[in-house]
């Protein structure tokens, strides 16, 4: 009894040796596909990574030109409106000059039209007045060589009246 609980025994540890080489074996080979997955995973990701590392570096490098650039062209676009601002500065400041200047001689200008407005309506006046005067003074001609006129065609009449008076008598 005792040989064959030895030899069961003995017969369980080899199959159980069996099986477990062969489970050893199956997963050593499990542990060697993993490897080699990890292995090739792993180059995968470092290719991945290298591309992305590259891609954010690109990135990068057209950011901090395109950064630069603008710089350059808000520098630039700044400097044209100081320019500009200094000429409009400029340009106001001469305009407030004239328009001061001008204003003094629309005021001469104003005086002197004044001036010129009351000397025409002083002549227009005495012009007026001269042609009045003409006129009346022709009204008093008429009037007197209408009277002399009247007068001397009395004094005819009374003439010619004593005149055909005394002849009919």
């Amino acid at each position: 009894m005792l040989k064959r609980i030895r030899m069961e025994t003995e017969s369980a540890e080899i199959s159980e040796t069996k099986n477990s080489e062969g489970r050893r074996h199956k997963l050593q080979m499990d542990i060697n596909m993993c490897r080699q997955k990890l292995q090739e995973q792993q180059q995968r990701n470092k290719k991945t990574e290298s591309d992305l590392r590259k891609e954010k570096w690109r990135q990068e490098t057209g950011l901090e030109t395109w950064l630069t650039k603008y710089d350059n062209e808000m520098r630039q676009k700044q400097d044209e409106y100081d320019e500009i601002e200094t000429a409009y500065t400029e340009e106001k400041r001469l305009l407030i000059e004239l328009e001061e200047r001008f204003e003094k001689l629309k005021e001469e200008y104003d005086k002197i039209m004044a001036e010129r407005k009351a000397e025409d309506e002083r002549l227009a006046r005495e012009k007026e007045l001269r042609e009045n005067r003409w006129r009346a003074a022709g009204d008093i001609q008429r009037f007197w060589q209408g009277y002399k006129v009247r007068k001397g065609l009395k004094a005819k009449k009374k003439k010619k009246g004593k005149k055909s008076g005394k002849s009919k008598k």
